[in-house]
Parts: structure tokens; sequence; C-alpha cells
């Protein structure tokens, strides 16, 4: 085995040095010692007839995963997506309610405002500053 994999570097021109340990080789051209044996294990006689298989068939399991767990993720999405919209779909709309509340919300912080002010100079109702003359 080590020597047809010894062969399929030379072609491959993947060991240069004639010397390199096997440790050494694996630790700087693993994935395409890998790539390359499962390329050319057909060409080499009867070794690991049935790995191929196995590992075809394990490395299809381990896709087909993965695009479930795709289509689980993206489900999610898409659900979370729809909560944030609520129950109208229109943008424009949730846009539109969001400024609403704000205006109402700095329209009641202007006021509280205004309302403390007139206290504090001393104004009687009838002299305070009322939202309909400022406005």
């Amino acid at each position: 085995m080590l020597e047809d994999l010894n062969r399929i570097w030379k072609i491959k021109e993947i060991r240069r040095k004639r010397g390199a340990k096997l440790s050494r080789l694996w630790r700087r051209n693993g994935r395409k010692i890998v790539r390359l044996w499962r390329r050319n294990g057909r060409k080499i006689k009867g070794i690991w007839k049935t790995r191929g298989t196995k590992l075809r068939r394990m490395h299809l399991e381990k896709l087909n995963k993965r695009k479930e767990n795709g289509k689980r993720t993206q489900m999610k999405k898409a659900q979370t997506s729809r909560v944030k919209q609520g129950s109208s779909n229109n943008k424009q709309e949730i846009r539109s309610l969001s400024v609403r509340a704000t205006n109402q919300a700095s329209w009641k912080n202007a006021q509280i405002s205004r309302n403390f002010a007139n206290q504090q100079k001393g104004y009687s109702r009838s002299q305070q500053t009322s939202i309909t003359s400022t406005r």
C-alpha cells in the first residue's frame, strides 16, 4: 500500500524530497494525498475495493443531513421574520405604525415638559400655554 502511495506521490510531484518522512508528508499534504488516493484507488490493484463505496455512502449521508439542517434553519428564519413583521405583511404599513408610535411618545413628552415649565413659572391654568395654541 505504501509503495503504491509513493508511486502516486512521485507521479503527482507532491513528494519533492526522497527522504521525507510519511508523517511530514501527511501533515503538509494530507488533503491532496487523500484526494489522489480516492481518484487513483481503482488503478491500484486490489486495495480497499469496498472502502470507496462506503466512503461515498457516508459522504452522501452527511450531505443529506446538511441539506436537512439547512432546510430547518431556513424554515426557522422564515418563521422569525414573519413574527417580526406581525399580522400585516406590508412593510410600509409597519413603518408608518412605528413612526406614529414614536410621534405619540414625543408628543406626550413635550406635553409633560410644557406642564412642568408652566408650573415652575407659576402660571394659572388660564394663562398656561395650551397644546392647541402652540401647535
